[in-house]
């Protein structure tokens, strides 16, 4: 009975996040080799599972539950099965309009059933927020790609629709939400990244996506689309789903099995690719617009720099993105993914170079494994944006001046001197309050020409500021 109850309990977990069809086939399956209590336990589990998921499968899911049903209607049970049958007819409703910035996201779920990953289909609504500058995941996830992989399909829709002057130029913050898994996220890798990306591009141009398609794929921040694994139990789920048309990375094209029924796999090599079949209007090019806004006091981007910017920065605990429960949005805690202050000022600085400051010693102290997940993160961004790595050497107390400026007067130096003739910014708003001040004492005691930068918390922010400021300090009395 132990296991029955585990393979129930899975059962659940994968109904529940979104693959229904699979619980069902898996609990008929269970039914035809058990004994009669087994028997009778999985009968009330099928009907809780039916009686929870029928207002919400689309027609394809009703067909394929209903038909493994019919076929399960024998033996001793045989009228209760009819009775859950029945039930699912009266649970059904008629689809409802797609709202706007809602896609359905292909995933390989990384819980297992019955030894077997398989595939999700998964709507993904994109929020835009006004008057703010945050990209937010609405769920924490064990692999950074998940939240890499959505962040990199912001930048990317943000750009696309940049250079095309397709909507007026607003600062919106992007919030990501996955209405129908509520606990943390069971998958992994970056195939949130197309879905992502056209949820946004749905937003602003108020135009929503065909209910029957559905997206995998990686999206770099330049738009161009690169593989994901799992290809075919995503296949299968969107089947099940009813799914029509998916749109996959033109590099998966060879991973699409033969002989798909009434699935239309449409391998494409970009972004803009993607949005021309999609979308109904075509999307404008020229003149120029903004999404995150920019910097006070920093000049937008020019199509040709006079001077480079660089960025320096220490790596803190918010970096590349942090994890919290968000208290303010739910009734109840939910999981969180935001990204940190330097992504945030890499997106609204674009800089030419980046160099990030880390310590090494000890175990809370040691942040290699950040720093190289935030360089990882931009050099995917911007493949021509140089990032160095530079460790701050003995510093086992980040809250030690005698510690910290020697070191990072040492790693600025020797950073520096490959940024060459750049305008020069350092980041106020990660690491210790001490590396903050240790900022303003260098730029004074070793006359360093940086214009220093603050991220601010978007409850400090002003009504149309941005969230990211340049910070003015008077000189010191000659």
């Amino acid at each position: 009975m132990s296991l029955l109850l585990a393979s129930i309990e899975a059962c659940r977990e994968v109904a529940a996040i979104g693959n229904p069809v699979l619980a069902v086939r898996h609990l008929l399956a269970a039914l035809s080799c058990t004994g009669r209590l087994k028997q009778r336990v999985i009968v009330t589990e099928l009907r809780t599972l039916v009686e929870e998921q029928a207002a919400m499968l689309t027609s394809s899911e009703h067909e394929l539950i209903a038909a493994a049903l019919a076929k399960a209607d024998r033996g001793p049970l045989g009228p209760e099965v009819s009775a859950i049958a029945h039930s699912l007819t009266l649970g059904r409703r008629d689809a409802m309009p797609v709202p706007v910035g809602r896609v359905n996201a292909l995933f390989v779920s990384s819980r297992l059933l019955a030894g077997q990953a398989f595939g999700l289909v998964q709507p993904v609504d994109i929020l835009l927020e006004p008057e703010g500058e945050r990209v937010i995941l609405e769920h924490a996830a064990d692999d950074e790609a998940v939240f890499a992989g959505f962040q990199q399909a912001v930048w990317a829709a943000q750009q696309f629709l940049h250079a095309r002057a397709a909507v007026p130029a607003t600062r919106t913050s992007v919030r990501g939400v996955l209405p129908r898994i509520p606990r943390v996220l069971p998958v992994t890798g970056p195939s949130i990244g197309l879905a992502a990306a056209i949820g946004v591009i749905s937003q602003m141009l108020d135009q929503p996506v065909p209910a029957a398609t559905a997206f995998t794929g990686r999206v770099d921040p330049k738009g161009g689309l690169h593989a994901v694994g799992g290809l075919a139990a995503k296949l299968a789920a969107a089947s099940d789903k009813g799914v029509l048309r998916v749109f996959v990375p033109r590099d998966n094209a060879g991973d699409v099995p033969r002989g798909l029924s009434g699935l239309e796999v449409v391998p494409v090599a970009d972004l803009a690719a993607v949005v021309a079949r999609v979308f109904d209007a075509p999307v404008s090019r020229g003149g120029s617009m903004l999404i995150g806004g920019r910097a006070q006091g920093i000049a937008p981007t020019a199509p040709v720099r006079a001077r480079a910017r660089w960025l320096v920065t220490c790596v803190g605990k918010a970096d590349p993105w942090g994890q919290y429960l968000d208290r303010a949005r739910h009734g109840v805690p939910r999981e969180i993914q935001e990204e940190g202050p330097i992504l945030t000022l890499c997106r609204v600085l674009e800089p030419a170079g980046v160099i990030l400051l880390h310590t090494t010693v000890g175990d809370d102290n040691d942040f290699r494994d950040k720093a190289e997940s935030v360089a990882r993160f931009l050099r995917a961004a911007d493949p021509e944006c140089t990032v160095v790595l530079a460790p701050l050497a003995g510093v086992a107390d980040p809250t030690e001046y005698a510690q910290l400026m020697p070191a990072m007067r040492a790693a600025i130096q020797a950073g520096l001197a490959k940024a060459g003739d750049a305008d020069l910014y350092a980041s106020l708003s990660s690491g210790s309050p001490q590396m903050e001040t240790s900022w303003h004492l260098l730029r004074v005691a070793d006359r360093l020409p940086l214009r220093l930068l603050q991220v601010r918390e978007e409850r400090f922010t002003p009504a149309g500021e941005s969230r990211v400021r340049e910070v003015e300090l008077p000189d010191p009395p000659p």
